[in-house]
């Protein structure tokens, strides 16, 4: 079964019905009466925003489908069925958990408040107290059981962990370019091959140093001949 709010959206859900003009009557789930009073009873207004109400006028019974979101039309009796974790330990509640006592039920909505739709009080949806939970100016209530709906996400959503930020490379300057002098210089070799090529070059030479003094020969034996 999906589930249709998580704990904080069920919450914020009802304190918004809260906020319109509503009253109670026996039986009634999101209807409308006199412009925009709206009417319900106390496990109508439970079923009610779980059937999809939203306050909308221009919608049949503010947006409510009768009997949808797989939310099945019983009594605050028979929703225990649909209750897990049931305690009767009134310290140890979480937000959005169901409130119970004989003939009425309720949802706690946090920081020891319940809201909850009676024909007591001011005779519609109240804001009220848990046992062991005492507010002046406000009624307190005996409730007897409270758990979890099975329609509702009561799981805490994770905390992001805050993301590390890359360090950032120093923007370069002449300082950290490196200099001439700290570069490595690789020595180059220079290998002597004897058939390199040169050796052409140095029997030319030694001819023409021999062709030369032939020729001074020649020229000292003309001179003294003579």
């Amino acid at each position: 079964m999906a589930y249709i709010f998580t704990k904080k959206e069920f919450v914020n859900r009802l304190k918004d019905m809260g906020r319109h003009r509503t009253k109670y009557r026996n039986g009634c789930w999101g209807q409308v009466r006199d412009g925009d009073l709206w009417y319900f009873d106390c496990i109508c207004m439970i079923k009610g925003l779980l059937w999809g109400w939203t306050g909308d006028l221009n919608k049949p019974n503010g947006g409510a489908i009768y009997a949808s979101n797989w939310v099945p039309d019983i009594n605050e009796e028979q929703m225990l069925d649909y209750v897990s974790n049931l305690s009767t330990d009134f310290s140890k509640i979480d937000i959005g958990e169901y409130l119970w006592m004989p003939g009425h039920c309720g949802i706690y909505i946090g920081d020891g408040f319940s809201i909850e739709c009676t024909p007591k009080f001011g005779g519609g949806i109240e804001i009220t107290t848990i046992p062991g939970h005492y507010v002046e100016g406000y009624y307190q209530r005996g409730w007897v059981k409270h758990g979890k709906l099975a329609f509702i996400d009561y799981s805490n959503p994770k905390k992001e962990e805050p993301k590390q930020d890359k360090p950032v490379d120093p923007p370069k300057t002449d300082d950290n370019e490196p200099k001439e002098e700290d570069s490595p210089v690789t020595p180059v070799e220079y290998e002597i091959n004897e058939n390199d090529g040169n050796t052409g070059e140095k029997d030319d030479v030694f001819s023409i140093i021999k062709q030369i003094i032939e020729l001074i020969k020649k020229l000292f034996n003309k001179i003294f001949k003579r």
